[in-house]
């Protein structure tokens, strides 16, 4: 009986354990014209500096130096008041493709410092419509942080299918991605 339920022990964390050892792999390739505009936060991990947010998007710019304007925004709801949290921050490219990022919000008077940015990798991206990727799948190394963007507040449930297919080749659990309320 013993043997049964150690066998079933390394059986259901078997899984788990080659998943996690699965590395995170950004897209080789980010064309940035069709990355830049306004993604709605679909689903994430939840984190400390989204906690009650709704209302989520993130909206991209190029600055002249080649690097990214990025501008989060949230809706707040505060003693009954609702109120519009917005953050400006930077991104800078850090690999030939593209598609690894490093993005502070640590700014004083517009400039940022990229000493205290995370890494932000693009994972997968959605078939571009309308010149544009239609959803994005961003990660990081550590699988601590995880978002599912989208051009519009809501995604079909054939791209969900394939974004969660996507999140499990990446070896993040799909389960952890909450999602996030967008009122229309």
């Amino acid at each position: 009986m013993k043997s049964l339920l150690l066998a079933l022990s390394i059986g259901l964390l078997l899984p788990h354990t080659a998943q996690a050892e699965l590395p995170v792999t950004a897209v080789e390739e980010l064309d940035l014209k069709n990355y830049l505009g306004r993604w709605y936060d679909v689903r994430s991990i939840p984190n400390r500096f989204q906690k009650g947010c709704t209302n989520t998007t993130a909206t991209y710019s190029l600055n002249s130096d080649q690097s990214l304007r990025v501008e989060n925004e949230c809706t707040l709801n505060e003693d009954g008041e609702r109120k519009v949290s917005r953050v400006v921050g930077k991104a800078w490219v850090k690999n030939e493709g593209r598609s690894k990022l490093k993005v502070s919000f640590a700014c004083l008077f517009g400039l940022c410092t990229e000493l205290a940015g995370g890494n932000y990798w693009v994972l997968a991206l959605g078939p571009i419509e309308n010149e544009l990727y239609s959803w994005a799948i961003v990660g990081e190394p550590k699988r601590k942080y995880g978002w599912i963007l989208s051009r519009s507040p809501e995604l079909s449930a054939a791209a969900m299918t394939e974004i969660e297919s996507r999140l499990i080749e990446q070896g993040y659990d799909p389960s952890r991605f909450a999602a996030t309320p967008q009122e229309k």
